[in-house]
């Protein structure tokens, strides 16, 4: 990110992290994505056998939907709510289309939906008055959300929504509910069983899934972003 000053717009400090990140990675002439993906399947197999039957392609395939989705729940959690929030979900989906990447886009959804369910699951295990609380702010923040997107003229309601999923999850986070959740749904993408594999195997890809959201967040470090 030292290409950019202080001050950065949405679109730039998205683009060049999903470039330099996600998309096309280069440490000299070596691809980084591929290293990693690959990396991460070994280390996976190491711990559980299950991963054996499950392919490099596979593995990244699942792997990039959820590079996308975390950085988009550590940007929620930066944002809260409003304009930031539904202009880089609109800007992820328009980014992803012209690098020919729709299916990155399809794949997210259910990790998007179980961010959504898991987070509406731990409103509802809050006492009633916190409950009452918590579920207000989150019908704010979504009203909040809809009025930017109509005041940026954003119309993709796919976009709206998916940004509005992930609205006041961070607690869900912090306390590792969405970890398991989104752990859930990469095995069964894979079709593999949580309740088959070994405890290592459950704690790595929580493990990974955390590393993403971590290094998501190093992205605008010190950058003060504009539309």
């Amino acid at each position: 990110m030292g290409i950019f000053s202080k001050k950065a717009k949405l679109e730039d400090v998205c683009r060049d992290f999903y470039d330099k990140a996600y998309i096309n990675p280069k440490v000299g002439a070596v691809d980084a994505s591929k290293v990693f993906y690959e990396v991460s399947r070994k280390n996976l197999i190491e711990v559980d056998k299950h991963f054996e039957k499950i392919t490099l392609e596979n593995i990244t395939k699942e792997l990039q939907a959820l590079q996308f989705e975390m950085f988009a729940l550590a940007w929620t959690h930066k944002f809260i709510s409003g304009k930031f929030l539904v202009a880089q979900s609109a800007f992820a989906k328009r980014y992803l289309h012209e690098k020919g990447k729709d299916d990155i886009w399809e794949n997210m959804k259910d990790y998007n939906d179980i961010i959504d369910g898991t987070t509406l699951e731990w409103l509802i295990n809050q006492s009633r008055m916190t409950l009452g609380f918590n579920y207000g702010v989150r019908e704010d923040l979504t009203k909040e959300n809809t009025k930017e997107a109509e005041e940026l003229n954003i119309t993709d309601k796919e976009s709206i929504q998916r940004a509005n999923h992930r609205l006041w999850s961070g607690e869900a986070w912090r306390q590792k509910k969405l970890h398991t959740s989104l752990v859930y749904v990469f095995c069964k993408h894979l079709n593999l069983k949580t309740e088959e594999l070994n405890r290592d195997a459950i704690i790595g890809l929580g493990a990974i899934i955390h590393g993403m959201y971590e290094g998501a967040k190093e992205s605008w470090r010190n950058i003060k972003i504009v539309l």
